[in-house]
């Protein structure tokens, strides 16, 4: 009886953290402003959030690391970069995800449609 009853305080245990690390929302939308593109971040726990912004090359052109957030909005200024196909790159507790944009300098523009899920 007692082993019956360790089994299934662990499988609650085990089930519990399954749902502890909630799904996790990207998305990346064009400003009012010209050049600005807001970045949508939310999910369900409290942690910290690295974010970076790739260009075409596969360089990163902004890095910044976020502490004890689980969600925002923040618009990000793209207007000192070139035009072009941008990756936007998350990760946290939950892993990567990463949405790409082309950006059109002076012109506001829209995402393109596909996300990217990398684990």
């Amino acid at each position: 009886m007692k082993s019956v009853l360790i089994v299934i305080i662990i499988f609650f245990v085990l089930i519990s953290r399954t749902f502890a690390f909630g799904p996790t929302s990207l998305t990346v939308k064009s400003a009012e402003k010209v050049n600005v593109y807001n970045i949508h971040y939310r999910t369900t726990i409290v942690g910290t959030v690295k974010l970076s912004i790739i260009n075409s090359k596969n360089k990163a052109v902004f890095s910044e690391v976020l502490f004890n957030t689980s969600s925002f909005v923040r618009p990000y200024n793209f207007s000192h970069l070139a035009e072009g196909e941008y990756t936007v790159i998350l990760e946290d507790k939950n892993g990567k995800q990463a949405e790409k944009i082309w950006h059109a300098a002076n012109r506001v523009t829209a995402n393109i449609s596909d996300k990217l899920f990398i684990f």
